[in-house]
């Protein structure tokens, strides 16, 4: 077994919280601090892009990590 990896119960508590609370605190800074909009429009798109990815295979490795309505079992 690996060292220091989430299991899969975590990972996908993880994907919730940063959907949750992570991507719109992206967009919020995007709003208020319009200096560094480009920087956090990249940083929006690659964590949704790696969290789209992780959740996909999160799905077809651990189907009975199924989410729960507040997004984690």
């Amino acid at each position: 077994m690996l060292r220091h990896t989430f299991t899969d119960e975590k990972m996908a508590k993880h994907l919730w919280e940063t959907k949750l609370f992570l991507i719109p605190m992206a967009s919020y800074c995007k709003k208020y601090y319009p200096q560094y909009a480009n920087a956090f429009s990249i940083l929006k798109s690659s964590i949704t892009t790696l969290n789209d990815s992780m959740d996909a295979m999160l799905e077809r490795v651990a189907p009975e990590s199924v989410k729960t309505e507040d997004g984690f079992t």
